[in-house]
């Protein structure tokens, strides 16, 4: 029989929500910030939800690639083929991933002087950063 670590088992000062909590979401690994989004996980004798979000960085790294990369760019269907991943938690995953490209991509109200190439491409980057093509704009300057 195989024992799964159940988040109940953790100390206090070990788990997910209390680190973030207390140290900030910056020294949380990558599983543990999506056990946070999960909420639970496999239930009794199956995985908790850090080692959930451990197997979906697992299956997101198939073929090579940056799970992280997969992730910002994965459907809900391609999440719901995972193990223990249904629509509630699918759904949670992808609000947080558009929420944080929302916020990535906001600016402030006031207007950027674009005076050079440079400024242009810093300008324009947050904006086309989220492509999936390659995308071409045109801007003229008086």
């Amino acid at each position: 029989m195989t024992y799964c670590l159940r988040i109940a088992d953790i100390p206090v000062t070990e788990r997910p929500r209390e680190r973030l909590l207390t140290h900030g979401p910056k020294i949380l690994a990558t599983a543990e910030l999506i056990a946070i989004l999960l909420g639970t996980g496999q239930g009794h004798g199956k995985l908790s939800a850090v080692g959930l979000g451990q197997y979906i960085l697992q299956e997101l790294s198939k073929h090579q690639r940056d799970p992280l990369a997969v992730l910002r760019d994965v459907s809900a269907a391609e999440l719901m083929q995972i193990p223990g991943i249904g629509p509630a938690k699918a759904t949670s995953i992808l609000a947080a991933i558009e929420l944080g490209k929302r916020t990535f991509q906001s600016r402030p109200g006031e207007r950027t002087l674009i005076d050079s190439p440079a400024a242009a491409a810093a300008a324009l980057s947050q904006d086309l950063m989220w492509q999936k093509t390659n995308v071409s704009q045109c801007y003229c300057w008086m």
